[in-house]
């Protein structure tokens, strides 16, 4: 015996909305980051980035149809997000001059306000 059937035929079924209820999730995701000095003005990061950190199953919502064939409604066959991916990243950062070095310019020198005076 089923307890959903097709309803007849131009008249909407007597079931209510939102009555199939799939398992719920709780994701860990996270990243970690090194940054190492290389010398004065040259920096590299190290990043790795975690999804599904835990490595859990994470399954769909059940089958909602009825017209899939029997014993497909209210099933799950699938997962709801992929299993654990893991993302590298390599950044090199360099700056030409400091922030330092640029406040050291006088701001009368007119070579570096272009004035020709």
């Amino acid at each position: 015996m089923n307890a959903f059937t097709s309803p007849v035929d131009f008249t909407f079924g007597n079931a209510g909305r939102n009555i199939l209820v799939g398992p719920g999730e709780k994701i860990l995701d996270g990243s970690i980051r090194k940054e190492f000095t290389l010398i004065k003005k040259q920096k590299l990061e190290f990043r790795a980035e975690f999804s599904n950190m835990l490595d859990h199953p994470y399954f769909a919502q059940p089958d909602n149809f009825l017209d899939d064939g029997p014993g497909s409604f209210g099933t799950i066959t699938s997962l709801s997000i992929p299993m654990r991916q893991v993302q590298f990243g390599l950044k090199y950062r360099f700056s030409l001059f400091t922030l330092r070095e640029m406040n050291a310019v006088p701001s009368d020198d007119s070579r570096f306000l272009g004035s020709h005076g």
